[in-house]
């Protein structure tokens, strides 16, 4: 298995063919995009970073290196072979469990919650059941990961998820229910599951902190 540095580095060998830029151009093309292409942007997305950081990148160029970096990342990724990180595994197990688990989730902690909130009220669980919290991770705290080619630690937002009837209750009450079940859920299940797989955890105690887990590692197929 590769360290967990290897899944979202730059190839050493990856560079840019001559004829896909510019002349006498030597930025670091790669260095400005790679973070796009790991986390799985589109050609036009990826294009369109290139093409407004480098004045002298036609759109047409832009559009050539993306397509390009976008191949050399699933060429990288074949190599990998099948690949379950630690994170995977965690989260996968936490579902069984009934917490909803995602990485990449939101850009902020705010926009994360909504999202995953939404999605726990639209997709039910397998066995019907309806789910009990929510783990998550932003997609800040990936791209900062990324940046760092995976060698950097990563905040995990986290939470239950109340009952309608549950949520209907005065406010003050629904407030208490919430973190009680909320700090069982992450010292009955969360934690343990985490440091199962590997990952090191870091967390005051408070539902008002995130917790911050080091040695996880993430992957994301393109």
């Amino acid at each position: 298995m590769c360290d967990m540095t290897t899944y979202v580095a730059i190839p050493e060998d990856l560079i840019l063919p001559a004829d896909l830029l510019p002349d006498d151009f030597d930025d670091d093309v790669i260095g400005v995009c790679w973070v796009a292409v790991v986390i799985g942007d589109s050609v036009e997305d990826i294009a369109e970073i290139i093409a407004e950081e480098y004045d002298e990148i036609s759109n047409e160029q832009a559009k050539n290196i993306a397509e390009y970096l976008i191949t050399a990342r699933r060429a990288q990724q074949e190599q990998f072979g099948d690949v379950t990180t630690n994170l995977d595994a965690a989260f996968a197990e936490l579902e069984q469990h009934g917490i909803i688990a995602r990485a990449y989730c939101g850009w902020t902690v705010g926009e994360g919650q909504a999202e995953i909130l939404d999605e726990a009220a639209d997709i039910p669980r397998a066995n019907g059941e309806p789910w009990i919290g929510h783990v998550f991770i932003t997609g800040q705290q990936i791209e900062a990961y990324i940046e760092f080619e995976g060698d950097a630690a990563l905040d995990m937002a986290y939470g239950a998820i109340l009952t309608d009837e549950e949520d209907a209750l005065p406010d003050r009450e629904a407030d208490e229910l919430y973190e009680t079940k909320t700090l069982a859920m992450m010292t009955d299940l969360v934690l343990p599951t985490l440091v199962k797989h590997g990952i090191e955890t870091q967390w005051s105690g408070s539902i008002a902190d995130l917790v911050t887990l080091t040695n996880a590692v993430y992957y994301q197929p393109i």
